[in-house]
């Protein structure tokens, strides 16, 4: 059975497509059988893929469905038996799609800029997977630091973030995505592994979504990528 990843944020803006995109292309890429679900009526990751096969971009090693049905979405998770991995782009609603995505997911991974007004809506996915749990095993859910360089350590934006992240008690990824213009240019119809640039900075860009793959490896107890920290 495929392992189920939910990108989850009631927060619109906060990189659930980005982040779905960077996963999945980077997990195809490593030779993973990808399915991503985008069950956002918005299709922004509809859209990615739409964009990529017009750049003549190769997406090997995945596929793609659009399901805004909350009990098709259901059945679609749970009849799966040819991919790695599932991979689901939530719409940025807390609604019963969210719920079913959640209920059958094996991780959530909740993108939040790191300030107070993303965090509070990130906390609004921790608490409603808490609720969820309720009804059967615990689901692990990490909130990811998005968009990390264009935030002062030092500013108040930046302490009071800490510091509800410190009282709401939310769980962290270890993993921080920066502010990276690769990221950006993702979404108008690339991958990382197919952007012609030697750059330190793509690898750099590419070895920070590996380091978030390698944690959801270690939280799930699976390989997903070889020699993982």
């Amino acid at each position: 059975m495929p392992k189920v990843v939910s990108i989850a944020s009631p927060k619109g803006g906060c990189g659930k497509s980005t982040l779905t995109a960077l996963i999945a292309s980077e997990l195809a890429a490593l030779g993973k059988t990808v399915l991503v679900i985008d069950a956002d009526p918005q299709a922004s990751t509809t859209l990615w893929q739409r964009q990529c096969l017009q750049n003549e971009v190769p997406l090997p090693n995945m596929d793609f469905v659009q399901v805004v049905d909350p009990a098709e979405l259901g059945r679609r998770i749970l009849s799966d038996v040819v991919h790695d991995v599932i991979i689901i782009d939530n719409q940025g609603v807390a609604n019963e799609r969210m719920s079913v995505a959640i209920r059958n997911s094996d991780i959530i991974l909740v993108p939040s800029h790191p300030i107070v007004i993303d965090l509070v809506e990130a906390a609004k996915v921790v608490n409603l997977a808490r609720a969820l749990d309720a009804k059967g095993p615990p689901t692990p859910v990490r909130v990811v630091m998005n968009g990390y360089e264009t935030f002062d350590k030092r500013s108040p934006a930046f302490i009071e973030a800490i510091e509800f992240i410190r009282q709401n008690k939310l769980p962290m990824a270890a993993t921080v995505l920066k502010q990276r213009m690769f990221y950006k240019n993702l979404m108008a119809g690339r991958t990382l592994s197919a952007l012609p640039s030697k750059s330190p900075n793509l690898h750099e860009a590419r070895w920070d979504v590996h380091d978030l793959i390698s944690e959801v490896q270690t939280i799930l107890n699976v390989q997903l990528i070889a020699n993982a920290a």
